[in-house]
């Protein structure tokens, strides 16, 4: 009852436009289940718990729950016996009244984790506004962002930093090089037209 109950919110939430993962049916056969459900509960805004007697009286869920807690991830309490309409309304409600940065914390989560798991490649940094926006969230709430987070961030800000002081260098030495060679040309056609006059003459 209470696996239809879930499954019925979850569809109730995706159809108002929620991104909702739940793990009856969105781990896939060949992922190792723990670390996956430990993935999405990282990299997530909020955790909906379903307080019903067999969800508290699973070690699953209580594991889950802690990382939730541990990870500094809002969770939101919800009574099976509601309606689906009403879990739904004090879902959203939850969701709205989240702090703006939450989403920030969640996307350099997410954005961290695959640059983690992509062998930390230069091109899988952040870069621009996006960047911009982590920095001044970690800055005002450092606490809430994982240590990989944290470090993701500060490598890709010395990644831009370290493009800025090359694009600086290149708009001195590329007009620098311009000029000098425009200046040599112009040196070797006076050259080659004096010698030229030297031959006449």
């Amino acid at each position: 009852v209470n696996s239809e109950i879930a499954l019925a919110l979850a569809a109730q939430l995706r159809a108002e436009g929620s991104e909702v993962w739940i793990d009856q049916r969105d781990i896939p056969p060949s992922v190792p289940w723990m670390s996956e459900i430990q993935r999405v509960i990282r990299e997530s805004e909020l955790v909906v718990v379903l307080e019903s007697p067999s969800w508290l009286g699973s070690p699953a869920c209580q594991i889950e729950l802690n990382l939730a807690r541990e990870s500094r991830i809002p969770v939101v309490w919800v009574d099976p016996d509601l309606s689906t309409a009403d879990q739904v309304a004090l879902v959203l409600r939850a969701y709205r009244e989240l702090p703006p940065w939450r989403a920030v914390v969640r996307d350099s989560a997410r954005a961290s984790a695959i640059w983690s798991g992509g062998g930390r490649r230069s091109a899988l940094l952040m870069r621009g506004r996006p960047l911009a926006v982590m920095q001044a969230a970690i800055a005002e709430h450092p606490e809430e962002f994982s240590p990989t987070a944290v470090e993701f961030v500060r490598t890709s800000r010395q990644a831009a930093s370290r493009r800025r002081t090359w694009r600086f260098f290149l708009g001195l030495i590329v007009p620098a090089l311009m000029l000098t060679l425009t200046f040599t040309a112009s040196l070797i056609a006076q050259v080659n037209e004096r010698a030229q006059e030297s031959v006449a003459g």
